[in-house]
């Protein structure tokens, strides 16, 4: 049973990081988004509260993707762990969103979001789309997530509106920075993963367009209290175009796995290739996966090797025009003997 009341985030709990910032929900029924449905990958609805960790009959809180039984031996080390829970929920836009892609894969590629460190700071992700849920095994195969990581859809993204988040088609006025990929590339990626889903029937199942999500962070506050939720909103930040999640280094600050003087945010920004830098090793520091740092290698390899045949064209040209300059002089000189 979920709770009758409505459950908002504390007045005294609201946070800045950057553009997001938490706003008091007083006006909104949470309790109607903890009870409005949602779609698992097998298809089976559940309501958006069961998400959450759940309080078991020991007392302790477990996670729906980790529903065992603790033996009498475990119980006391997990009650440590389990004292004080958070979850961060993701909602992206449409299953072939490339910006809600590349996020992503900035966060499951970021040290700060491996699975220990996740544990070590008491927290669990969860992402929710808004397409078919035929479409979730996919998307889960295609971004690689881990299998702590939970994902859910809402088709009709009224979780969505019961939240407070916007519809737009607007790309806003800058890029972010996790975004490394050209807009046409990403583009392009999109249309080639909506073609690969033609023989599954579902290539227009992957949600609405200019729908918007966000990230919203949970914390429990359980007070024993039967009749309310022990999870409350701490923070939260709501797109307001298609490629406004909150940048990563921001997010790590925001849900407490990052502080401001250890977030290094050169290390995020997309690396330029110039005079200067395009056989400097220092570019390569300034990516973080294996797939960045073999596009740099590739963009540098590229600039050698057109470098190179522009250099062959060039002598080319120069050896054709000494060899025609040579003929003229040596025609020239026998027309002055025969003159």
């Amino acid at each position: 049973m979920y709770p009758s009341t409505h459950v908002a985030l504390r007045k005294d709990s609201e946070a800045t990081v950057g553009n997001s910032t938490a706003q008091t929900l007083h006006t909104i029924n949470m309790k109607a988004a903890f009870e409005h449905r949602i779609h698992d990958a097998a298809g089976r609805t559940l309501p958006f509260g069961k998400v959450f960790p759940l309080r078991s009959n020991d007392g302790l809180y477990r996670s729906p993707s980790a529903q065992s039984t603790s033996t009498t031996n475990e119980k006391s080390s997990v009650a440590e762990t389990l004292s004080t829970r958070r979850l961060l929920v993701i909602f992206v836009r449409h299953f072939f969103c490339g910006n809600c892609q590349e996020y992503l894969r900035r966060l499951t590629t970021n040290p700060a979001f491996s699975a220990s460190n996740l544990v070590r700071h008491n927290l669990e992700v969860a992402i929710v789309g808004c397409g078919a849920p035929t479409m979730i095994s996919s998307y889960r195969s295609l971004m690689n997530l881990p299998y702590s990581w939970q994902l859910y859809t809402d088709p009709s993204t009224e979780l969505f509106r019961l939240l407070g988040m916007h519809r737009s088609l607007s790309l806003g006025n800058r890029r972010p920075r996790y975004i490394q990929r050209s807009l046409t590339g990403n583009m392009l990626r999109s249309v080639v993963q909506g073609i690969k889903r033609i023989p599954d029937g579902d290539v227009l199942g992957a949600g609405g367009l200019d729908v918007n999500g966000g990230e919203f962070l949970f914390e429990l506050e359980d007070d024993g209290a039967v009749d309310t939720t022990p999870w409350e909103l701490k923070w939260c930040h709501r797109m307001t175009n298609s490629r406004d999640h909150t940048e990563v280094e921001d997010l790590l600050v925001a849900i407490g796995v990052a502080s401001d003087t250890t977030v290094d945010k050169s290390r995020t920004e997309r690396p330029r290739l110039n005079a200067r830098t395009q056989s400097s090793p220092v570019v390569l520091e300034a990516v973080t996966t294996l797939d960045e740092k073999s596009e740099v290698i590739a963009a540098i390899k590229r600039k050698s090797s057109l470098r190179k045949s522009l250099s062959i064209r060039r002598q080319s040209w120069l050896n054709k025009s000494s060899s025609m300059s040579r003929s003229m002089s040596v025609k020239v000189t026998t027309q002055a003997l025969a003159a």
